[in-house]
């Protein structure tokens, strides 16, 4: 029974709050300093008693390990699809084409001081490449970075993560394995009462034998994680970022500061670990906050 987990009559609290109802905590901010704190651990973290004061203001990560570098900066191409419509493309630095969602407002990121001073240089030979930039299509600024899930897991989610992953690999590995198996059975099937095999046909036997081989050893396989894309932009107020393991980021919510929207999702399908986000040093570094306990 939860009246027995905190004594609240026991130590007269009861008594003193019907003395005192507004002492309840409003208008009061406590900072923790510990290993985490996950927003979506419990509905009792969204708000206070009034159902619509939040009751987490703010997260920071004070280690920087969930520090992102996004000093790239590039551009997202428009591309149409086919019955209308279509999406920003960008390369991200993972390899993927990631998707963007149109719907999505892009503006030039904001310039700092530093960089105003090169502005006049810069303004011809801005005008150099404007007939350039127009044949190139419609574009929008980004910055790219990427983020390794193990630099930011606990050590008990890296080992369940760890495990899920190399579970899933396994499942793929013997599918290959049974149809090499098959793809080699076949072969000695045909070549049972073979006298004499020219090189071409041994080939075949030992290139099916080696993949076998392969497909049974453990020797080479190395497990990175999950590795997360981050694109970043400015919408004009804010700065704003996607983070994810999937080409398709238009599925993914476009997140702010944490302090201002109170947004936060979790990383991937299998690890499940709640993040939110911070910009920092007018946003050439994104902070992925999460509970590291």
């Amino acid at each position: 029974p939860e009246v027995g987990l905190i004594p609240k009559q026991e130590t007269n609290v009861l008594e003193f709050l019907k003395k005192n109802p507004t002492y309840d905590g409003r208008n009061v901010r406590i900072g923790i300093l510990d290993s985490g704190v996950d927003p979506g651990s419990s509905e009792a973290l969204r708000t206070m008693l009034d159902g619509t004061t939040p009751k987490l203001v703010e997260v920071v990560d004070c280690s920087g390990a969930g520090d992102v570098d996004m000093t790239k900066e590039t551009e997202a191409t428009w591309v149409e699809e086919e019955g209308g419509g279509g999406y920003w493309s960008v390369t991200g630095l993972s390899g993927r084409e990631l998707k963007l969602s149109a719907e999505w407002k892009f503006q030039p990121f904001p310039v700092t001081a530093e960089a105003k001073k090169g502005e006049e240089r810069g303004a011809e030979e801005d005008a150099e490449n404007e007939e350039e930039e127009e044949k190139k299509g419609k574009t929008v600024p980004v910055r790219l970075g990427f983020k390794r899930g193990y630099d930011i897991y606990a050590s008990a989610l890296t080992r369940r993560v760890k495990a899920e992953r190399q579970r899933l690999l396994d499942v793929e590995i013997a599918k290959y394995e049974a149809d090499v198996r098959k793809e080699l059975a076949d072969w000695n099937a045909t070549h049972a009462n073979a006298q004499r095999m020219d090189a071409e046909t041994i080939r075949q036997r030992d290139e099916l034998n080696a993949r076998l081989e392969i497909l049974q050893s453990k020797d080479w396989q190395e497990d990175p994680g999950p590795v997360y894309d981050c694109v970043e932009w400015y919408d004009g107020e804010d700065y704003r970022a996607v983070v994810g393991e999937d080409a398709d980021m238009r599925k993914r919510p476009p997140m702010t500061s944490y302090g201002k929207e109170k947004e936060y999702m979790p990383l991937g399908v299998i690890d499940q670990l709640n993040f939110a986000v911070q910009f920092y040093e007018n946003g050439k570094v994104l902070s992925l906050v999460v509970d590291s306990s």
